[in-house]
């Protein structure tokens, strides 16, 4: 082995040490969207984020509306990269959510108004 070898092996070793925690990072993911509960707290998080809304106030607030937004997008590379079927997944079950929400708070109010 020659010196002029060690440069590539050196590069060779931080790819395969990267691509390994990749993996375990995909995994991690993957570990905590295949529950009902992890992927409700993970949309409730991506929804906090403010993903979808608008984030130019006007004052300083962008910026930090913008940060928000930023971990936001990360959090749905890291979705699409490791697992995207769970995308329609946690979508469809928190449209159920909101609307056993809805019905809770309609049988709520019609059961104050009726005494």
């Amino acid at each position: 082995m020659s010196e002029d070898n060690i440069p590539k092996m050196l590069e060779d070793r931080k790819k395969i040490v990267f691509d390994i925690n990749n993996a375990l990072q995909r995994e991690e993911l993957r570990v905590l969207l295949s529950n009902y509960g992890g992927r409700a707290f993970y949309w409730r998080l991506l929804g906090e984020c403010g993903v979808y809304k608008r984030s130019f106030t006007g004052d300083n607030v962008t910026f930090f509306n913008e940060g928000k937004r930023h971990i936001g997008l990360w959090m749905m590379e890291e979705l699409f990269t490791s697992c995207p079927e769970m995308f329609i997944l946690m979508q469809s079950e928190a449209l159920k959510r909101e609307e056993r929400d809805k019905l809770e708070i309609a049988n709520q109010e019609e059961n104050d108004f009726n005494g």
